[in-house]
Order: structure tokens, then C-alpha cells, then sequence
């Protein structure tokens, strides 16, 4: 979402019907409950059919973080 937001607005504007996937990935840490809010609106202003998040998570409770957001 980061480094491709010009192709996303591309894609939006050109009105494709294929799917749009988004991606965020963070390998060093799993960022907090807030940061990764604010990037699944960023994505969701593309419409896209699937959300994806990969982030490295250093302890358990990185790992329960995510699965909360889920429930976001």
C-alpha cells in the first residue's frame, strides 16, 4: 500500500472488474493495534476484494495482536 499507492489509484481510476488484492508488510516488528488501523483504511479507500497483512511478530502477544485486528 505503501510503495505502489500510484498504481492502486491507476487501477482505480481505470475501473478494471479484476480483482484487487492489497498487501502490508512489515518483516522487522508487528506494528500496534492503531498503525495497523490506519493502513487497513488507506487499503479500504481502493475497494479491494482482499486485505493482506504480513508482520513478524517477536512474542505471543505480537500474535494475539493480529488475531484481535481481525476482529476489527
Amino acid at each position: 500500500i505503501t510503495v505502489q499507492e500510484e498504481e492502486l489509484v491507476f487501477y482505480r481510476e481505470s475501473e478494471r472488474i479484476s480483482p484487487l488484492i492489497t498487501s502490508y508488510h512489515h518483516y522487522e516488528r508487528t506494528p500496534t493495534t492503531e498503525e495497523l488501523q490506519g493502513v487497513l483504511r488507506r487499503m479500504e479507500r481502493f475497494a479491494p476484494t482482499t486485505v493482506k497483512f504480513a508482520c513478524y511478530c517477536h512474542s505471543r502477544g505480537d500474535a494475539l495482536r493480529l488475531f484481535e485486528f481481525l476482529l476489527f
